[in-house]
């Protein structure tokens, strides 16, 4: 009776065993399907403050991840019907996750050594992917086939299998792709996301290989044992690891915050006073990806001092003496003192703000004003405390931009007078009913205007919710001639054709009160494209009255900005009538936007 019962036992035991490795495996290829894209989607946000988020960006991921695939189908299919072991696939998924958890380690040094050789602003991105991200998609694409090879049992349902584990392969990549960009991205950030896959793919190569461990210890697998211990052990050193920042960070300067919003890498950083140069107070910056989008003026204090805030340093840049400051001096950077405040009165440390006041030259009693791209309030904020009658709207689409603006830049988002939305510029223009006197476009992303902020379909949805009287100012970098002005020079046709020639203005950023006069017509800069809806200005004005009016903003206090009689002074009126017959129109269909300010 034991022989017979020790005879039924076996069967059911290999039955258990086939079931346990058949439902291991779709647990394996689901979740690895799911990391793989969750790795792509979280690719972009590592290339990002390097390489922005152009189309080349994602173009580079595609066609890497795509080809990675590729290789891994092949080279898995052929390994598994030379070697079909769970042992030997559990290994091919724990190197996946043990490179995936050295990638930030390396990803930002990797980024800016690949842009500083700069091969080519197109080649940069593909280089930085295929450095980065083509080995793990490799082996990760090798086990949809060895899965396949692993649970087929006959030629007769290849099919089926094949068909099955590759569906489920998808729907995890589905899954992998949502939650990545709705959940985990905003809410995990860059590197600590890319450390969970690759915990996440030494535990599931656990899967693989738990359900042969015990015939494979049996063969003498002490050694694999082992070695799967030691990856184990490795994974969580890594995981444990800090991470470079991806914001570059110069001589002292110090990182106080940084986290991923669903549309970009951002960073707030304390500035310090470098001796010998025009940087001679502390600033704060707020930083998009590797850009600078807002920066204020601070100066160090106590910590009971009213609106003081601590300084907390997540990391510093490398300290050593100043390149601007003699040996004998022995000068280096400030240490980071423990508390700041913004500097009274409220300065702006960006000094193409000053330009942002121009279009009082056309209407000097706007009552009402929008600002699409909030970005640190620094605008608005100086906008209410200039004009105290102007209601001010801001259209931002970040909400961790907002609350950024709040605790660092001294913005208050809403009070009697101010209206922060978070949405989209052109969703809320479009279903906005009011009309203002004023529609300030500065939204930036990756350094590079949105496209479709930039169309002639955009343009006459901003002109209708001018009032008569308004006049909308469109700030962007660019050059005016050459190839680094074929941004401006498409701007600038798509105006034309909106508001027509004659109520386009255009002022070149070529003043800076730290520099005095800088650059010339084919080097990039901040250029302001001002236009009026309607002629409540003789359009159009010549330079004398548009330097007459600029004045007497100044001189009447209306306008506390100085500067702005010398931004008058760089009104370009010869660019109503400059040739733009090779420009193309910026449309919805067509704004190659990323490659006009790549080039």
């Amino acid at each position: 009776m034991p022989k017979q019962r020790s005879d039924a036992a076996a069967p059911q035991g290999a039955a258990g065993r086939a079931w346990s490795e058949a439902h291991s495996l779709l647990v394996v290829v689901f979740a690895c399907g799911a990391v793989l894209m969750a790795f792509e989607m979280v690719g972009s946000r590592i290339l990002a403050p390097t390489f922005g988020s152009t189309v080349f960006v994602w173009g580079s991921l595609i066609g890497v991840f795509l080809g990675a695939l590729s290789l891994g189908y092949l080279v898995g299919g052929h390994v598994a019907d030379k070697r079909p072991s769970f042992f030997l696939l559990g290994s091919v998924i724990a190197a996946a996750g043990l490179i995936i958890l050295v990638v930030p380690l390396y990803a930002p040094a990797s980024c800016r050594a690949i842009d500083g050789a700069n091969p080519g602003h197109r080649i940069n991105p593909l280089l930085a992917s295929l450095v980065l991200f083509f080995v793990p998609s490799v082996l990760l694409g090798m086990v949809s086939p060895f899965a396949v090879r692993l649970q087929a049992r006959s030629v007769a349902t290849m099919g089926n299998v094949a068909g099955r584990l590759y569906a489920l392969s998808t729907l995890g990549s589905i899954a992998g792709t949502v939650l990545a960009t709705f959940w985990l991205i905003p809410s995990f950030g860059t590197s600590n996301l890319t450390k969970t896959l690759g915990l996440t793919l030494v535990a599931v190569s656990l899967l693989a290989i738990l359900p042969r461990l015990r015939q494979h210890w049996s063969k003498g697998g002490l050694k694999g044992a082992a070695g799967g211990a030691t990856a184990g052990l490795l994974a969580v050193v890594l995981a444990i690891l800090p991470s470079p920042t991806f914001i570059p960070l110069d001589d002292g300067e110090v990182l106080m915050a940084e986290a991923d919003s669903a549309y970009q890498h951002i960073g707030v950083v304390l500035i310090p006073p470098v001796p010998g140069t025009t940087q001679s107070q502390w600033a704060i910056r707020m930083m998009f990806d590797k850009y600078i989008e807002s920066e204020v003026v601070v100066e160090p204090c106590e910590g009971d001092d009213p609106g003081s805030m601590p300084v907390t340093v997540l990391q510093r840049g490398a300290k050593r003496p100043s390149p601007w400051v003699s040996d004998e001096d022995k000068e280096t950077t400030p240490e980071p003192p423990s508390h700041i405040r913004l500097k009274t009165p409220y300065t702006s440390g960006a000094k193409y703000t000053d330009m942002l006041h121009l279009p009082f030259i056309f209407n000097p009693d706007p009552r009402s004003c929008l600002i699409v791209g909030g970005g640190g309030g620094v605008v608005p904020t100086i906008f209410r405390r200039d004009y105290p009658d102007m209601t001010i709207d801001v259209a931002e689409i970040d909400p961790l931009v907002v609350r950024l603006a709040d605790d660092y830049f001294g913005f208050t988002p809403n009070d009697d007078k101010t209206t922060t939305t978070v949405v989209d510029g052109r969703v809320f223009i479009r279903d906005t009913p009011k009309q203002y006197d004023l529609i300030i476009l500065d939204a930036f992303t990756g350094g590079r205007p949105p496209f479709h902020l930039m169309t002639r379909e955009f343009l006459e949805l901003v002109k209708a919710r001018l009032t008569d009287k308004g006049v909308v100012h469109l700030n962007i970098i660019s050059a005016l001639d050459g190839p680094r002005g074929r941004f401006y020079r498409a701007v600038l046709k798509t105006f034309h054709s909106v508001f027509g020639a004659d109520h386009v203005y255009v002022f070149p950023k070529r003043y800076d009160s730290d520099y005095g006069y800088t650059g010339s017509d084919t080097e990039g800069t901040n250029v302001e494209v001002i236009a009026t809806r309607f002629d409540t200005v003789p359009n159009p004005l010549p330079p004398e009255q548009v330097l007459r009016r600029a004045r007497k903003l100044v001189e009447s206090r209306r306008v506390r900005i100085a500067a702005i009689t010398i931004h008058a002074e760089n009104y370009r009126p010869e660019q109503r009538t400059r040739d733009l017959a090779d420009t193309p129109l910026l449309t919805d269909d067509y704004a190659p936007v990323d490659m006009m300010v790549i080039d």
